[in-house]
């Protein structure tokens, strides 16, 4: 299970990342309209297909499920990350529950963890710290998609 969560992230995380660092559709006033019918959508579904090796049919659902939800963008506008100094910040997350927490989760998924260091080149450690973070330790995975 956390192998399936880990690879569905990475690569939600993954897509989401390069839709918004290509700023493909933030940069537009048809920005509201919904993402698969967007005029650049091609251009990225291609980009992320032939560049970055994503299944063309896996994007096309992704784009045509994408919503843009007016809250969440306000509230990431505000987060934490963006208004607090890191030594404010790191007090919140750098706890001595959370760490026994990750230390435990690194125990319970220290296979899932080791074979997405090999396939994904990242590191356990950091794989651990962004879930213990995002979703304490899987905890709290949100009220969205």
């Amino acid at each position: 299970m956390l192998q399936r969560l880990i690879r569905s992230r990475l690569a939600s995380s993954r897509l989401a990342c390069l839709a918004l660092s290509a700023g493909v559709f933030a940069t537009s006033p048809l920005a509201l309209a919904d993402y698969d019918d967007h005029p650049k959508a091609a251009g990225l579904v291609n980009e992320l297909v032939n560049k970055h090796g994503f299944n063309r049919q896996y994007v096309l659902r992704v784009l045509e499920d994408a919503e843009k939800i007016p809250r969440l963008i306000q509230a990431e506008k505000k987060s934490a990350e963006k208004v607090k100094p890191w030594y404010e910040y790191r007090k919140i997350f750098l706890t001595s529950k959370r760490i026994s927490d990750g230390v435990q989760f690194m125990r319970e998924h220290r296979q899932a963890l080791e074979l997405a260091e090999t396939r994904y080149g990242v590191p356990p450690e950091l794989i651990t710290a962004i879930i213990g973070v995002e979703t304490l330790y899987g905890n709290y995975t949100g009220k969205n998609r």
